[in-house]
């Protein structure tokens, strides 16, 4: 990163004494990309692999980077053969914004847009800077991953199957290489999973603190995300550390008063921020209209069990609409290659870390059934918001790419769970008092 800064700096001091000509065209932040990435290439292999890390990770890193260089690069210059899903309307709007928080001098925007503006303001606008910002967010998002599974107790095959799903999962790339703001929530989400963990196994208080204020930047670019802060005070208030368990204890009625109180105040103080998507929103009612609002598209769906606005109707649906936003495109809502590609390229992978979740969860002698639990409450928290947001199968595939580290985690874990359990299941032959005749 402090190369990037300085690249940047001197790159900006070049800058100012160009003509707005040549400030519009790609050369200079092109120049700009080759030089930074080679200097992180080179960066990324030479260093050492760390204990209980997975071999050969800087060379899967490695070529995880350059592949979403190139994906950038398709996006920004073969549109006209194949334009890549979610890039061109949010894409260009996000653009559009960008150069709108310049010209009102910096003011006016707020989320992926500021943040945008930023950028711009920073070098000049041009989208590629958005773009290969964002890959190297990505990159990032794979060394936080990486540093999590390093804690992690459980087989290195599975370790080595996580890295390789959140490095070359197709539409993650996708995501990472074009200018939407998924590669910065799915890094500050990320971090908060880091920062858990660092609670979870050293119960430091800080850490809690840390993974709240980065949930905080995530809902500022998307008020959904907010829904890993709910996860965090679920897990705050039955989690008991020193036992490794989950149960109800005194601090429990404290510390959902506190999050309810903390939640109040967020939204009354700073919901226009972080909660524009509730904006209107002041019943069950409500969260039903604006649903059937987003059912728009070739790949919309609009899915009940029960015709009812009410709130058990709300309890009664939830879960079908949380099954198609985790595996939509679903086969019989398939419209040709696209959606078959989509299926088993994104949402056949989370289905299988749900039943694989739940699977585990159910074993005896489980020493990792803490954390599969923290998971779960996780991607059903996040699951639940999201479900009742999106109706259609292109925005969920783009959204619930955020929580691709907490279904990744959930995944390997429980795989190596069912592993260890059927260990001890195998009969061991015993050969006492054995003579050769």
């Amino acid at each position: 990163m402090l190369y990037l800064l300085g690249f940047g700096s001197l790159v900006t001091f070049l800058i100012e004494n160009l003509s707005e000509n040549f400030k519009n065209r790609d050369f200079v932040v092109n120049i700009f990309i080759c030089c930074t990435a080679i200097i992180l290439i080179i960066k990324i292999l030479v260093q050492k692999d760390q204990v209980n890390g997975i071999k050969n990770f800087n060379k899967i890193l490695t070529f995880s980077f350059i592949l979403r260089i190139l994906f950038m690069y398709w996006d920004r210059y073969c549109r006209h053969i194949f334009i890549f899903p979610n890039s061109g309307l949010d894409t260009g709007t996000f653009d559009v914004w960008a150069r709108e928080f310049l010209v009102s001098g910096l003011s006016g925007q707020s989320g992926y847009g500021a943040v945008l503006g930023y950028i711009y303001g920073f070098f000049y606008p041009n989208p590629l800077w958005g773009q290969y910002i964002n890959v190297l967010a990505s990159v990032l998002t794979i060394i936080v991953f990486y540093k999590i599974l390093c804690k992690l107790t459980i087989d290195q095959k599975y370790k080595t199957i996580g890295i390789l799903v959140v490095c070359f999962m197709p539409n993650y790339i996708i995501m990472s290489a074009i200018l939407l703001r998924e590669s910065f929530i799915t890094l500050l989400l990320a971090l908060t999973i880091y920062c858990l963990l660092e609670w979870f196994y050293k119960y430091h208080w800080k850490y809690i603190i840390y993974a709240i204020s980065l949930v905080l930047g995530a809902t500022y670019l998307h008020s959904g995300t907010f829904a890993y802060a709910i996860a965090i005070f679920i897990v705050l208030a039955f989690a008991n550390n020193k036992k490794r368990k989950f149960q109800f204890k005194q601090s429990s009625i404290f510390i959902t008063g506190f999050s309810i109180i903390f939640i109040t105040f967020l939204y009354s103080s700073y919901g226009d921020t972080l909660f524009g998507y509730l904006g209107g929103i002041e019943s069950v009612k409500d969260v039903v209209a604006k649903s059937e609002v987003y059912a728009t598209g070739g790949s919309a769906y609009n899915v009940y069990l029960v015709d009812d606005s009410s709130s058990l109707g709300f309890i009664i649906n939830s879960p079908i609409r949380i099954f198609y936003f985790l595996a939509s495109p679903l086969p019989w809502d398939w419209r040709g290659m696209s959606d078959i590609i989509a299926f088993f390229g994104s949402g056949f992978f989370y289905l299988l870390a749900i039943v694989y979740g739940f699977r585990a969860l159910s074993l005896k002698n489980n020493k990792n059934k803490e954390l599969i639990i923290v998971f779960l409450i996780f991607i059903i928290c996040s699951g639940l918001i999201y479900s009742w947001g999106v109706s259609n199968a292109g925005t969920a595939l783009r959204h619930r790419d955020k929580f691709l580290a907490s279904f990744t985690l959930l995944l390997i874990i429980s795989l190596d769970s069912i592993k260890q359990f059927k260990k001890q299941k195998v009969p061991v032959l015993k050969v006492e008092n054995f003579q050769w005749q």
